[in-house]
């Protein structure tokens, strides 16, 4: 399996919120919706999901608020993973480990 790794920032829309938990504490796996420019001037701009992994103490204090539709920023390390499908086609992962989190709307309890 080959991997890339580099730092990435993210801006976008919280689409579902997976919880995990280890003996380490609760892991969220969280899919965030963001908008990619568009490669020529007259093409419409695309959205691309990425995963975001959040764990420790930082996943512990958003963990509560953290549900689908919030607009978020993260940043941390993104690493981008090829691997071979069932089907034996080349497939892609991104995710990104989250080192800094915030909440860019405000909280509406739902």
């Amino acid at each position: 399996m080959n991997a890339s790794l580099f730092s990435a920032q993210v801006i976008g829309y919280v689409g579902h919120v997976r919880t995990k938990n280890l003996q380490g504490g609760t892991v969220y796996a969280i899919s965030v919706c963001v908008s990619v420019p568009p490669d020529q001037a007259d093409a419409e701009p695309a959205n691309e999901w990425v995963e975001g992994i959040l764990r420790g103490s930082l996943a512990n204090a958003v963990g509560k608020y953290l549900h689908p539709g919030r607009l978020v920023y993260m940043d941390g390390a993104f690493e981008n993973k090829r691997f071979v499908k069932k089907d034996g086609s080349q497939g892609t992962i991104g995710r990104l480990k989250v080192a800094n989190f915030r909440f860019l709307d405000s909280f509406q309890q739902q």
